[in-house]
């Protein structure tokens, strides 16, 4: 379903809508559902479907930096409502801008996940989106109990990562002896860590570029000279 990131209109007194949003349009057979292009309010359109037996979802959004949207609320109330926790096991969210807390939300709510991809995913807090793996740490009960596979693709190259060791770590608790791991408890379910970074182009060197320098180096006899950027590795 693409919605080339227009805005999902319904007119919620009508009596057409009103059943459907009460009930859900049912959708038996669906297995995989992918939301391409989501305008973000625009992801209540989950509030008007219902997979009982939904595997997979994928939510591709169109990039917004409105910040004022809920997102884990459609989300687990679709997932309520389709009754399909015994069979979802795939969630994919793609360039998106939101809360930290309604990411850490909608994780805790899905605690029967084993695959999760989160591309591109952008949050309102210095550290980004693994601040929302932080936020689960706080929680009553184990947080995503049952993955075993994490993309977090196209991160930003200055991300603050000690929130995601923690978070591996808790899956495979361990302390240091002598120089080498002792791992506390069995294996869980957790096998599969993928991590890929948003490409940075170089700085150019603004100095080189100002109105001065040029003025000063081609009319007023000045030699300058300016080094380029150098990266560290």
């Amino acid at each position: 379903m693409d919605f080339e990131g227009s805005y999902w209109l319904y007119h919620e007194n009508h009596p057409h809508t009103e059943r459907l949003l009460s009930s859900g349009l049912l959708l038996p057979k669906v297995r995989t559902l992918r939301l391409k292009n989501v305008f973000p309010p625009s992801i209540d359109v989950l509030c008007a479907l219902k997979a009982p037996q939904l595997v997979e979802l994928d939510i591709d959004f169109d990039f917004d930096d409105d910040l004022d949207w809920e997102f884990s609320q459609p989300v687990l109330s679709f997932v309520k409502r389709s009754k399909c926790d015994t069979t979802l096991r795939l969630f994919h969210l793609r360039y998106a801008f939101m809360k930290t807390k309604e990411l850490s939300a909608t994780l805790r709510g899905l605690p029967f996940l084993t695959h999760l991809t989160l591309e591109s995913v952008t949050t309102d807090t210095t550290a980004s989106l693994l601040d929302a793996f932080e936020a689960l740490e706080d929680g009553p009960q184990p947080y995503l109990p049952n993955l075993e596979a994490l993309d977090l693709l196209r991160l930003q190259p200055d991300l603050y990562f000690f929130p995601l060791l923690d978070f591996l770590k808790s899956h495979r608790p361990y302390r240091m002896e002598n120089g080498q791991p002792v791992f506390t408890n069995p294996q869980d379910t957790f096998k599969q860590l993928t991590v890929t970074y948003q490409t940075m182009p170089k700085k150019n060197q603004e100095l080189e570029g100002s109105e001065a320098v040029k003025v000063l180096r081609k009319w007023g006899g000045v030699s300058v000279s300016i080094g380029p950027i150098l990266y560290e590795d």
